[in-house]
């Protein structure tokens, strides 16, 4: 065998293995992207389920009855909104395109959610959350 044929058979072999390599690492950051939105989705709808569970359980509980809540500041790296509107929590992920909605037992909700520790309580059958 020449040194030439050796040569060539060794950038062969090399080159197969950096197209094995190329593939492999495509395939691993498109998993790892899928995992990164599926921990975001289920971050969102944890937060999204804890504080419709919450109001629910204050709206059931009657005038006087509150709980508190905290949320996350964050989910993931992203800010997020809560807003409530016809019996219903709506949750949006700025700078992902993503949104959830969860049901809620009171037909309207005053007050504003906002990330960290807030307040919710039954006034006369009307849900506040401070």
């Amino acid at each position: 065998m020449s040194t030439s044929q050796a040569s060539l058979e060794f950038l062969a072999l090399v080159g197969f293995v950096l197209i094995v390599l190329a593939v492999a690492s495509g395939i691993y950051l498109r998993e790892r992207a899928a995992s990164a939105e599926e921990l975001l989705l289920a971050e969102s709808k944890n937060a999204l389920t804890s504080l419709a569970s919450a109001i629910n359980q204050v709206y059931l509980g009657g005038d006087g009855y509150s709980a508190n809540l905290t949320l996350p500041q964050r989910i993931g790296s992203y800010q997020y909104n809560i807003t409530a509107s016809s019996g219903h929590l709506y949750l949006k992920l700025y700078g992902f395109d993503l949104s959830y909605s969860a049901k809620i037992l009171p037909a309207s909700v005053t007050g504003s959610v906002h990330p960290g520790t807030d307040v919710i309580s039954n006034a006369g059958g009307q849900v506040i959350v401070s």
